[in-house]
């Protein structure tokens, strides 16, 4: 085994490695999305404040667009935004009349029993 060997198989050297590889990674993802277009800021999903599921489902569906910058897709600020602003609110629909008893109202739904 030569020493270059030996290096490359040590888990600290590894460990070394893949985290310099991430580093650069993402500095080169923040450089890149620094000059995409000037005066606009972009954002990677993981930062962008709504679960990334929900971003990517947006941006396959083709609701909110996006760039692939590296490995990392990035979306404008303003962009986010404006989705943001045209997704319709859930509220929870109330399950139960207001001033009744819910405990009463799921028994009489047939969604709790009684165990004795």
């Amino acid at each position: 085994m030569t020493d270059k060997n030996v290096a490359s198989a040590d888990p600290i050297v590894q460990a070394i490695r893949a985290a310099v590889r991430a580093e650069v990674r993402e500095a080169v993802a923040e450089a890149i999305a620094s000059h995409l277009t000037a005066g606009d800021q972009w954002l990677a999903l993981r930062d962008a404040g709504v679960s990334v599921k929900t971003l990517r489902s947006a941006i396959k569906s083709g609701a909110l667009p996006a760039r692939k910058v590296g490995r990392s897709l990035m979306v404008r600020r303003a962009d986010l935004d404006a989705w943001l602003e045209r997704r319709p609110l859930r509220t929870p629909t109330p399950t139960v009349a207001p001033g009744e008893d819910p405990i009463a109202a799921a028994l009489a739904a047939g969604k709790l029993r009684v165990v004795r």
